[in-house]
């Protein structure tokens, strides 16, 4: 392992020869390895070159290496991975207008197909053809280099005081963006408390509603910071011990933490906990577990909104009461939505919610990164395991 780390840091300073160290996934290899790639350049005005800072990996990351899953592009032989960044500004093209060197960024991931509507209108997550890339992750390279190209419209400034936050910025996007499809579907009915301030369309939305939150990972407790920050009371399940520094995350928030041991009795009983005197309002997964998150759909409220953003690998097989399933859905009236990726917006509103988080809950973002690592470290950090794990970072010098 020392072997590798320094010859890896010997590639790393290799910026001034014109070519740069890159970390990714090989065409031919499984695994992830280190290669270098000439610097890029700015080829257009629109463009802004971008060094980078740093990356935060996560699941998404370790289940491409660890299932051997990479979407490269014709004609390529490696994709640089890693797709939540920070870095600053080095360059602007001559059209570039809202960017200047020295610019505190992040980018969006998405790029969207350039023909339906959603794409050209910026929404390219909610692109109708499928036909769309993704920086890091389908047919475009990612952020595990020094530099990078991309266009002023995928670039988003990080104002003051967010900057050492940036790796955060896209996997808060996710969560605001589920947040965004709860309040819009459940638009359709008044609150159950019936207080007006309390419309889902309304600035105190969160007031007098109950969440459950599937998942203690990084977009789970960034999910519950958000909840939260808005007023609602928030429960949380995983199957993460109950001695983990997720859970005590999740409790310094003020969410409800409880495990759930089994599929059936045990999510039974977490749901039952939630309802207890009130009205389960809102369901969000993210954790990527099929069977947990189809187990709960039985046992959801009259009128409530289930989210799900985990996309499982491989094959699960289970088997359940599709009859109850269905009968539950129609006749409680409930809403069961899919999620997927976000956009600039999701990125701002990410942004805005940062100094909200950390206001109300003394900084709390600070702990959420707590693993750091070093480019030349890539080894390690891809192979690294811990149950207390929330965002690792990767520094890039």
């Amino acid at each position: 392992m020392a072997k590798q780390e320094t010859a890896a840091s010997q590639l790393v300073d290799h910026d001034k020869q014109g070519m740069m160290f890159a970390v990714g996934m090989k065409r031919a290899e499984p695994g992830v390895h280190g290669f270098m790639l000439p610097l890029p350049k700015i080829t257009s005005p629109s463009q802004v070159l971008i060094r980078v800072q740093a990356v935060g990996l996560d699941g998404t990351d370790f289940s491409m290496v660890s299932h051997d899953k990479k979407d490269i592009a014709d004609g390529r032989e490696e994709i640089v991975i890693g797709h939540e960044m920070m870095g600053v500004v080095e360059e602007v093209g001559s059209g570039v207008i809202s960017l200047r060197p020295g610019d505190p960024v992040t980018m969006t991931v998405r790029r969207g197909c350039g023909l339906c509507w959603p794409c050209k209108q910026g929404k390219s997550d909610y692109c109708l053809t499928g036909q769309y890339k993704e920086r890091g992750l389908h047919k475009l390279d990612g952020f595990l280099t020094k530099y990078t190209v991309e266009e002023e419209a995928h670039v988003v400034k990080l104002s003051p005081g967010t900057e050492k936050y940036g790796i955060l910025v896209e996997p808060l996007s996710i969560a605001e963006k589920a947040l965004e499809q709860v309040r819009r579907v459940q638009s359709r009915i008044p609150p159950a408390c019936g207080h007006a301030s309390h419309k889902w369309t309304r600035d105190h939305w969160g007031e007098c509603k109950t969440a459950l939150v599937i998942g203690a990972g990084t977009l789970g407790c960034l999910t519950a910071a958000l909840l939260r920050m808005n007023g609602v009371t928030t429960f949380a399940t995983s199957r993460t011990p109950e001695d983990s520094f997720k859970v005590r995350m999740l409790r310094k928030l003020g969410c409800d933490y409880m495990r759930v041991d089994e599929i059936g009795a045990g999510i039974e009983k977490v749901v039952e906990q939630c309802q207890r005197d009130r009205h389960l309002d809102i369901i969000i997964e993210a954790a990527g577990a099929s069977e947990l998150a189809l187990s709960i759909i039985p046992y959801m409220s009259r009128s409530s909104v289930y989210v799900l953003t985990g996309i499982p690998r491989g094959e699960q097989l289970a088997t359940m009461d599709t009859n109850k399933l269905l009968r539950h859905i129609v006749r409680y009236n409930q809403a069961i939505v899919g999620s997927v990726n976000s956009n600039r917006t999701h990125f701002e509103m990410a942004i805005d919610d940062i100094q909200g988080i950390n206001n109300k809950f003394n900084n709390i973002l600070d702990e959420f990164i707590t693993n750091r690592f070093k480019l030349s470290e890539y080894k390690q950090a891809f192979s690294f395991e811990s149950k207390d794990s929330i965002k690792i970072a990767i520094g890039i010098d």
